[in-house]
């Protein structure tokens, strides 16, 4: 996988471009969400473990990517699950 904070410091230095390999900037064997195995906290614990705030997801069965899912947005969605219960 490669992020755009990886990019970033080569953005501007376009005399490099044509040195610069994927394979030097990537991060090889990034943890994988299962979407249909995984359970919320196996997901947490990837999070906490890789110490990434995003991570690819896929379905299981098929290694299909999905998309990434944000460790932002759990949060987000999880306060706001509290601020509903907290309301009723």
């Amino acid at each position: 996988m490669v992020s755009l904070d990886d990019v970033r410091p080569f953005l501007f230095e376009t005399e490099q471009f044509n040195n610069r390999l994927v394979n030097d900037i990537m991060h090889p064997n990034t943890e994988v969400l299962h979407l249909e195995t995984d359970s919320a906290e196996q997901v947490m614990q990837q999070f906490d473990r890789t110490g990434a705030w995003y991570l690819p997801s896929c379905v299981a069965r098929r290694r299909l990517f999905c998309g990434f899912l944000s460790q932002v947005a759990i949060f987000a969605a999880y306060r706001q699950k509290l601020i509903e219960m907290n309301n009723d």
